[in-house]
């Protein structure tokens, strides 16, 4: 049975003239053998199992077509000749197909593989035109021009496969601090890629060489130098249809500037103060400051563990007076410089030493009263500070101690007589001490008052005016005074030794008073009498006449006294009697013929007496006379 190969039919909106015309000679021929009668039976070629491989592929990348050919029927008739096969890619919709250019590509004779059902793999490699859109439509076919298939570009193509168009790979980088810095800034450097795919691979260059093992999309460099440049090479991952492969960045050429190594010192006015003290801290000149630096005063409350800003505290210059102890203050100081280094700069923080104001002083009462009279030791009264310390000194008066002068109830000896101020000071540096003062006086006890002797005795005897012999004080001053009896006064009553006068038979009590205010006064009383010289006696006239002859009584006729009190006596003569020996003209009565002496005594004690005899005589009437007989007798 002979088989008419079919026409060659081309399909699609664009013909290969040349293609058209081989298969029109190549029918002709056909036909003219079959007019003539041959009777050699030639089988046709057909065309299976197109595929690429190794999709997705890229425009103008290679690509592998792979297929099978059968060359006529087992057995023979089959075509002897070399095949020349023709290559048609589709537009990314699968129609429209178009001849790649370089055919038809001849391959060696295609021979009946009667191990395969008759079909031969073949496989041609090629270049996809580089200008293809992306697409997943695209398909691949195959044709002969000899021997002819039986198959059309239609029925002979592959599956559907993807293409993806080439696109430009860019990359450009960054730093994050700019190109100028400061030498040992970290610079991040970041690369931003274009068309770099899902996995697109860096490499760092540092002035053109690679640095090894930076292959980020990010590079950290601290070691930079003036004038260094940084780029990156970007190779996209493997499904970017790159072209070029790889891609260069622009050039960052950094410049670097030196560290400026900021300075500044701080001082403060005190230290050490007293609460509420205003203290100012004061910024030196700073070193590599710049011309807008930064002020941030700051304190530490816990021992410098943690400092605060102080709010409002932003120049060289910080007045406060509201520290409290062990408070540390420090300085923020940012410079304006560019470099800066570091920056910013925290001083060292002033300890400052904040005493508390001492306890108000209180020295204690003065001491001048009577309870200081004959004592040269007194015991203080000054108060226990609460805050700080107390010591008694002396602000006037010589010779005195003290038995502890940090104790505020010290004892203090000094000098009898002699006033003392004394100061107790409350201090607790550095703040202004508190100071109280206190008198002391030693008060001596006043001399021993002594008004002298009583005159009672008879030395006052007829005087009205004495001198006191009171004692000179050696200590206070001395006073008469009239304790009892009227009448009375002193010649000079500050006088030991002052006069005094008065009347005439008055007792006087006078009291001699030795004052030292305040101590108890002494005194001393003495008695005075001016006793009253007694009246003169006057014992009456000698009775001795014969005015008592025949008497044995008489009457006396003493004179009664008017100072002082008589009294008889009998001086001599014995057996005599007084009717009332206290009275001037008492009686008396003796013996007769006895001469008595009578003594009128006038007395006044302590004075002398006045005495006055008188003489009285008891005269005896003579014997009755008797003359006798008359002696007329013869008797005589």
């Amino acid at each position: 049975m002979k088989t008419a190969l079919p026409l060659l039919t081309i399909t699609g909106k664009k013909r290969n003239h040349l293609f058209s015309l081989i298969r029109l000679i190549f029918n002709i021929m056909l036909c003219c053998v079959l007019v003539l009668g041959f009777s050699l039976e030639l089988k046709a070629q057909t065309i299976s199992n197109v595929v690429v491989t190794g999709t997705p592929v890229c425009a103008g990348s290679d690509v592998t077509v792979t297929f099978e050919a059968v060359n006529g029927t087992n057995p023979a008739p089959y075509y002897t000749t070399a095949s020349e096969f023709e290559f048609y890619i589709s537009d990314a919709f699968g129609g429209n197909f178009t001849l790649l250019p370089g055919g038809p590509f001849t391959f060696p004779l295609v021979t009946y593989n009667t191990s395969d059902g008759g079909a031969t793999d073949l496989s041609k490699t090629f270049t996809l035109p580089s200008g293809l859109a992306t697409g997943s439509g695209y398909r691949f076919s195959i044709t002969t021009l000899s021997p002819p298939d039986v198959g059309t570009i239609a029925s002979n193509a592959s599956a559907p496969f993807t293409i993806n168009a080439q696109v430009v790979p860019t990359v450009s980088i960054a730093a994050n601090t700019g190109t100028t810095i400061c030498s040992g800034t970290d610079v991040t450097f970041t690369a931003s890629p274009t068309n770099g795919g899902v996995t697109p691979g860096y490499q760092w260059k540092l002035n053109g060489a690679d640095l090894i093992g930076e292959t980020n999309v990010t590079l950290i460099r601290n070691t930079l130098v003036n004038g260094d440049q940084i780029t990156v090479i970007l190779t996209p991952s493997a499904e970017v249809c790159a072209n070029p492969t790889t891609a260069t960045s622009n050039i960052l050429t950094m410049t670097v500037n030196p560290l400026l190594t900021v300075s500044v010192n701080i001082s403060a006015s005190a230290t050490t103060i007293c609460e509420g003290t205003n203290v100012t801290f004061t910024a030196g000149v700073p070193t590599n400051g710049g011309l807008t630096p930064g002020y941030q005063w700051q304190l530490s409350t816990d021992g410098g563990v943690n400092y605060n800003d102080i709010a409002g505290q932003t120049s060289s210059i910080y007045n406060t007076n509201t520290l409290l102890d062990g408070y540390l203050v420090r300085l923020k100081f940012t410079s304006s410089e560019n470099c800066a280094s570091p920056n910013p700069i925290f001083t060292s923080g002033i300890l400052i030493n904040v005493s508390q104001t001492p306890t108000n002083s209180n020295a204690g009462p003065d001491q001048l009263s009577s309870a200081t009279c004959g004592l040269t030791t007194v015991t203080l009264a000054g108060n226990a500070p609460s805050i700080g310390t107390g010591l008694w000194t002396i602000v006037s008066g010589a010779g005195g101690s003290f038995g502890n002068a940090s104790s505020a109830t010290s004892t203090f000896s000094g000098i009898a007589g002699t006033t003392y101020t004394l100061r107790w000071t409350i201090s607790n540096s550095p703040c202004t001490a508190s100071i109280d003062e206190v008198d002391i006086t030693f008060n001596p006890l006043p001399t021993t008052s002594n008004a002298g002797p009583d005159q009672l005795s008879s030395a006052t005897c007829g005087l009205t005016s004495v001198t006191l012999a009171g004692n000179i004080p050696s200590i206070g001053t001395g006073l008469w005074t009239i304790v009892s009896g009227a009448g009375g006064s002193f010649g000079n009553a500050s006088s030991a030794t002052s006069t005094f006068s008065g009347t005439a038979g008055t007792t006087y009590t006078l009291r001699w008073t030795i004052s030292n205010s305040p101590c108890t006064a002494s005194i001393d009383d003495v008695d005075i009498t001016f006793n009253p010289l007694p009246t003169t006696s006057n014992a009456g006239p000698d009775q001795l006449s014969s005015a008592t002859c025949g008497l044995t009584t008489v009457t006396l006729a003493g004179n009664t006294p008017s100072i002082g009190t008589g009294l008889w006596t009998i001086v001599s003569g014995a057996g005599g009697s007084f009717g009332n020996a206290s009275s001037a003209t008492s009686t008396f009565s003796g013996t007769a013929g006895i001469t008595y002496t009578l003594r009128w005594t006038i007395s006044n004690s302590p004075c002398t007496a006045s005495t006055d005899d008188v003489d009285i005589k008891f005269n005896l009437l003579p014997t009755t006379s008797n003359a006798g007989p008359d002696q007329l007798s013869s008797a005589t």
